[in-house]
């Protein structure tokens, strides 16, 4: 059975940010940014570059668009439900920050992006959400393998066999911060805390074309 890790450190994170430049498209909208890449405790971008397109079915089998967030901050989590480590803490710390939000997290949307299509079955995935608290705060996202295999392009996510052990599947641990306009304006590595998350919120949810 095939297992699945994350790449940690900053080879992910620098992985991340050229397949964003190479597959962004440019900024959506004419407008200027609402917010500086310095104004955000996770890596800021400059320039913005507008979010690769994603549409996939949720567990329940509804179809989620990205461009159908468009007025709401948006985190997009590659995860997926046998994770023994990195995805769990991650979705954990995304619970976090949408508890210290408070009222708040009503501007944010969390999309959870499976890595492992045969393994995220709709059972896996059902209780990984009702495991980690998370049945109505976040939209887990699965499909064929070629379906999931655009997107990652898209995205610029590593899902590959790590060189050691073709039995372990490697793939890229960054968070991508969708801000209300569509664009992909911050990316939090492995080490964000549910603070740094809590305080970009607002910012990603007020950015206009």
């Amino acid at each position: 059975m095939r297992r699945v890790i994350a790449i940690t450190g900053l080879l992910a994170a620098l992985v991340l940010a050229v397949a964003i430049v190479a597959c962004g498209g440019g900024s959506a909208g004419g407008g200027e940014p609402a917010a500086r890449a310095g104004d955000f405790r996770g890596s800021g971008l400059d320039p913005v570059e507008a979010a690769p397109p994603l549409r996939l079915k949720d567990v329940s089998g509804r179809t989620v668009d990205l461009e159908d967030l468009r007025g709401k901050a948006v985190l997009v989590a590659f995860i997926f439900a046998r994770c023994p480590d990195i995805c769990p803490l991650t979705v954990d710390k995304i619970r976090a920050a949408q508890r210290q939000l408070g009222a708040g997290a009503r501007d944010l949307r969390v999309v959870g992006v499976s890595v492992d299509p045969e393994g995220d079955t709709p059972a896996t995935v059902r209780n990984f959400i009702r495991g980690h608290r998370m049945t109505g705060r976040m939209d887990y996202l699965m499909g064929t393998r070629p379906e999931l295999e655009a997107v990652w392009r898209r995205w610029g996510v590593a899902v590959q066999p790590t060189p050691d052990s073709p039995a372990l599947i490697a793939h890229s641990g960054t968070v991508f911060g969708v801000d209300a306009a569509g664009r992909v304006a911050v990316m939090y590595p492995q080490t964000f805390t549910p603070a740094d998350v809590a305080h970009d919120v607002p910012i990603l949810a007020g950015a206009r074309t």
